[in-house]
């Protein structure tokens, strides 16, 4: 299990800005989510459809929302009787039912992070989560994007938070991922026009001040980038941090995906039963409290 911060994207003039959202955001869009019908709740992401919707669990009492890949009846499994050993297709009793592999997206605190909990290989990820939002919400604001930026430990939260800028930033973005559609600055930029040339290769992007002292907007341009990277369209992200340091700066290197924070949980989830809500969000629960141990 991941945890994210939101981060709220606003286009404006051809330029991106971040802007604080609200400390009762996943509220609101809980309820705005929760008045949309059901077609306007199923979009599609990249040649995908995923559908999604805001729950109220009563045990333990928990807002969290419920998004899910759709998957067409061509990509449909077969099915095996346990009971005569006979394959055959799956036959539904409401025709009109399709397959949905969830993620569960459950916010908590007060600074609207989230924790994120993927059910299967091919359930939405981070990237496909941050469309749907952004795409339901269109109609209220088209010009607000949402991002879900990984929460690292905590030690490297305080540098990155601290950090004057960067010098360094190497990344590579994994073949066939899908690059955020906002956010990370020029960083940001580079990565979805280097995608743009094809999905079938790595891509190595890669920028150094070497031992140069570099000015602002540079470090900081590398900086921004830093925080945007993430595990699910990148396998490598490496950054060499300046921090103060008395009267002077040092420069500190770090890979950013192995101080991503995470939370193995164990689930109450028998393997020849359907995961019931009390037993997924217990387990959310019990990583969410490892997660305010390590950031009290």
């Amino acid at each position: 299990m991941r945890f994210y911060e939101l981060q709220v994207v606003k286009s404006s003039g051809g330029s991106d800005r971040v802007i604080t959202a609200n400390p009762d955001f996943w509220q609101k869009m809980g309820d705005y989510v929760g008045n949309l019908p059901s077609a306007d709740r199923q979009v599609p992401i990249r040649g995908r459809s995923v559908y999604g919707e805001h729950r109220l669990a009563t045990r333990p009492a928990q807002r969290y929302f419920y998004v899910g890949g759709v998957r067409e009846r061509a990509e449909w499994p077969d099915g095996l009787s346990g009971a005569t050993g006979i394959v055959g297709d799956l036959q539904p009793r409401d025709q009109s039912t399709v397959l949905i592999e969830p993620t569960y997206i459950v916010p908590f605190g007060v600074n609207n992070q989230v924790a994120v909990l993927t059910m299967s290989a091919a359930s939405p990820r981070v990237t496909a989560l941050e469309s749907w939002f952004t795409a339901v919400h269109k109609r209220s604001d088209p010009a607000i994007a949402y991002m879900l930026t990984p929460v690292v430990n905590s030690r490297v939260a305080h540098r990155l938070g601290e950090a004057e800028g960067a010098t360094v930033l190497r990344v590579t973005v994994k073949h066939g991922s899908d690059v955020p559609e906002a956010g990370g600055g020029h960083i940001g930029e580079a990565a979805r026009a280097a995608r743009s040339v094809s999905q079938e290769t790595d891509i190595q992007l890669g920028w150094t001040l070497s031992h140069r002292t570099g000015d602002e907007q540079t470090k900081t341009a590398l900086l921004e980038g830093a925080r945007w990277v993430r595990e699910d369209f990148v396998s490598k992200a490496e950054v060499n941090l300046v921090l103060a340091d008395g009267d002077g700066f040092k420069r500190r290197k770090y890979d950013l995906l192995k101080q991503q924070f995470t939370a193995m949980e164990k689930f109450d989830i028998r393997s020849n039963e359907r995961p019931s809500e009390f037993a997924v969000l217990t387990g959310v629960h019990q990583a969410i409290d490892a997660f305010r141990k390590e950031f009290s």
